[in-house]
């Protein structure tokens, strides 16, 4: 369901660590963790969480993005 709410994004990339949450109303809402890293001359990552819904005939798109913490690389 995120491949599919990400067709075209841009920005950032990112990358699922885990689906935390469903729930299904005329379709499905969902709320994943994931790594974002914003495309910029010097990249920096985030951990995020991004809500998704998809509808019932399978179309997804992106809710909302809400930035947790900095994560520094190593």
């Amino acid at each position: 369901v995120l491949e599919n709410a990400l067709e075209g994004f841009v920005g950032s990339k990112l990358a699922p660590i885990a689906c935390i949450a469903s729930q299904v109303v005329s379709g499905t809402n969902y709320c994943y963790i994931v790594k974002e890293t914003r495309v910029t001359a010097e990249p920096v990552s985030y951990i995020a969480l991004v809500y998704v819904y998809e509808n019932t005939e399978g179309k997804a798109e992106i809710l909302n993005i809400h930035t947790i913490d900095y994560m520094p690389e190593d």
